[in-house]
């Protein structure tokens, strides 16, 4: 249980002000978006945001897999702002047989259609 909050704490945690360091090191650049400086681990100043760009491999991919692997029925899923165009999660959990709530939150979206619940 502890290494699904955790995990979920690392996935949910990062954002587009978030930087990534070459030695994976991450920290927020809210104020200084344009200024992200150099990391604090390591010095390195190749940085990116802590952002998925297209074509490029998410590493938090794996950790989605494991985690719905470990869904038990009694278990709530939440989901927060996504299109589902790139990972649908809830396709995923259902073709895995899992069951759980899921709790579907984006600004964008009021209804699903009946084929993604």
């Amino acid at each position: 249980m502890r290494l699904r909050a955790q995990l979920m704490y690392y996935i949910a945690w990062q954002s587009g002000s978030d930087v990534l360091c070459q030695c994976y090191h991450y920290w927020n650049i809210a104020d200084h978006v344009f200024e992200p400086g150099e990391c604090a681990a390591c010095g390195s100043v190749m940085v990116k945001p802590g952002i998925v760009f297209f074509g490029e491999m998410a590493p938090e991919y794996e950790a989605l897999h494991w985690l719905i692997e470990d869904l038990k029925s009694t278990d709530t899923f939440v989901i927060v702002g996504t299109s589902l165009n790139v990972v649908n999660p809830i396709a995923m959990i259902r073709s895995a047989g899992k069951y759980p709530q899921i709790i579907f939150i984006d600004k964008n979206i009021l209804l699903l259609p009946k084929r993604m619940v």
